[in-house]
């Protein structure tokens, strides 16, 4: 308010008051334009911030940062404003619709490009206040170290000061601690106590039962429930102490059936059991482990057929097969059965 303009156009506005009637309408005119003045000279001499409040702008929070200006106010708010035309167009032909992309994606690169520019100039200005500051002052250097990044937002927003029970507030630090303690000591599991000497009565008075008979639990454990939970096995898993694969277990070409009821086979004779052939001599190898089962089943099973080796039908022996095997120690054991007919 310091120039002649300024003061030339209160002066004026002073004088109208003065000679006017008095009436609600010339007041108001009066009042109006003594308003654009100050305000026309605050935004010509204060610094000021543009501040976009409407729907159509999702960047309020950017005035929070250091190096957002009006000039990135006013080119995000025409980036919204052509997106919203691209988006929001009536225009059903290609070419219009084409000219409104392309007039949006300039202008979100031209925002862009000047965020980065701004960032840039602000760290600049940053970096030679430091260096200014090193050298002339080093206590105001190290506040200002302290105000970079997290540490200029650190405030303590929690008020030293709670309500009492009579709705008065205190500030004094004993009461405030004393209040804060009770309220979190009550806030989780008020009834804890409570139920845990009630769970502990319940446990002493119950009376434990001995000597109780369960039939089903003390009977072995059949090969009927072994070959549901067989069955059910998953796929790919570890095996256990036998080194067994599931798959092998599942496979129906591993085992016999009882009372003669055998698998499908061709000419009465099943080649290579496991369906796999074995790399090593391995008596745990997968050829073997189908032989084992296969001997298991049969001795069960009583079965008259058991394996043959070079197509020679004999009593199913398991110590046999094994002795046989890791004595010839044939890369390839192949294993007939041999089916009655």
């Amino acid at each position: 308010m310091s120039d002649q303009v300024s003061i030339n156009s209160i002066n004026e506005c002073i004088h109208d008051i003065e000679c006017s009637d008095g009436l609600q309408k010339d007041v108001d005119d009066l009042y109006n334009n003594f308003v654009d003045i100050m305000h026309n000279e605050m935004n010509n001499k204060l610094e000021s911030r543009v501040k976009v409040l409407n729907g159509t702008n999702n960047k309020r929070r950017r005035f929070k940062k250091p190096w957002w200006n009006n000039k990135l106010t006013e080119k995000w708010n025409n980036v919204c404003e052509a997106e919203k035309n691209f988006l929001n167009s009536p225009h059903t032909c290609n070419t219009t619709k084409k000219e409104m992309r392309r007039i949006f994606i300039e202008k979100r690169k031209n925002f862009d490009k000047s965020v980065q520019q701004s960032k840039r100039q602000y760290w600049h200005r940053g970096q030679e206040e430091l260096a200014k500051l090193s050298d002339i002052d080093s206590k105001q250097f190290w506040q200002k170290i302290g105000k970079i990044g997290i540490g200029n937002e650190r405030q303590s927003n929690i008020p030293n000061e709670v309500v009492q029970d009579d709705g008065s507030i205190t500030d004094n630090l004993d009461i405030v601690l004393d209040k804060w303690k009770n309220c979190f000591h009550n806030l989780p599991n008020q009834n804890v106590l409570l139920n845990i000497d009630n769970n502990c009565n319940k446990i002493e008075n119950f009376e434990i039962r001995e000597n109780i008979i369960c039939n089903q639990l003390d009977e072995e454990i059949s090969i009927n429930e072994v070959f549901k939970v067989v069955m059910k096995a998953k796929n790919c898993k570890s095996p256990g102490i036998d080194l067994i694969q599931a798959e092998l277990s599942i496979d129906p070409n591993t085992y016999t059936y009882p009372s003669f009821s055998r698998p499908n086979c061709h000419n009465g004779v099943f080649f290579n059991i496991s369906g796999i052939r074995a790399t090593t001599a391995d008596v745990l190898s997968f050829e073997a482990d189908s032989t084992m089962m296969c001997a298991m089943m049969c001795v069960e099973n009583n079965e008259c057929k058991g394996f043959t080796i070079n197509k020679k039908t004999h009593k199913c022996n398991l110590l046999s097969q094994l002795n046989n095997h890791e004595t010839t120690r044939n890369e390839s054991w192949d294993i007939f059965i041999l089916c009655s007919k």
